[in-house]
């Protein structure tokens, strides 16, 4: 053994990884480039919260991934190079935001105008115009507070709504159904 693969081995730690959903398998991947690593699940498959369950679709077997959201290039640069990495293929999606509430009382889509006053009484309702003048303005002041240097980040989520007077609908019929959608 040469000097510099003595050194190597010396600096190589022994790591535990607990559970096996997709950032501790990252973590793991990333960690055993330089670090013995051994990775321990309590269940009989790997993935954490997301499963793949194979489905019958009219005879032919279609794999579907339960607990997995979104996944996207940009902002998986890690989980990106792990997948090119085993050489494993990925295909394009697109994100959609649909809402029904109270057995389709409301319903309403965020992909465009269209979407949005799908319901056409949703443009008769103060309650569902006011959401849609709150979410832009949440936008525009949820951004600028992020820019501004002196903003700490210590204040919640209803603290930040209620001083800046967002309304009911904003948060009962937007940011809940986002935040379970997440």
């Amino acid at each position: 053994m040469n000097p510099e693969e003595k050194n190597t081995a010396r600096s190589a730690l022994n790591i535990a990884v607990i559970g096996s959903g997709i950032s501790r398998i990252a973590s793991a991947w990333l960690l055993s480039e330089k670090h013995r690593v051994h990775l321990f699940e309590k269940n009989d498959y790997i993935g954490g919260h997301t499963h793949t369950h194979a489905m019958d679709d009219h005879g032919q077997t279609v794999n579907v991934d339960t607990g997995f959201i979104v996944f996207n290039q940009p902002n998986y640069p890690h989980l990106t190079g792990m997948l090119k990495h085993f050489n494993l293929p990925t295909q394009p999606t697109e994100m959609s935001f649909g809402v029904s509430l109270d057995q389709g009382r409301l319903e309403y889509g965020g992909n465009n105008l269209a979407t949005l006053f799908a319901q056409k009484a949703n443009l008769l309702r103060p309650r569902f115009l006011r959401m849609v003048q709150d979410i832009l303005r949440f936008n525009r002041e949820g951004k600028a507070a992020l820019q501004d240097a002196s903003f700490t980040n210590t204040e919640s989520l209803n603290d930040f709504l209620d001083r800046h007077r967002f309304g009911e609908g904003m948060r009962d019929d937007y940011l809940l159904p986002m935040a379970a959608a997440i």
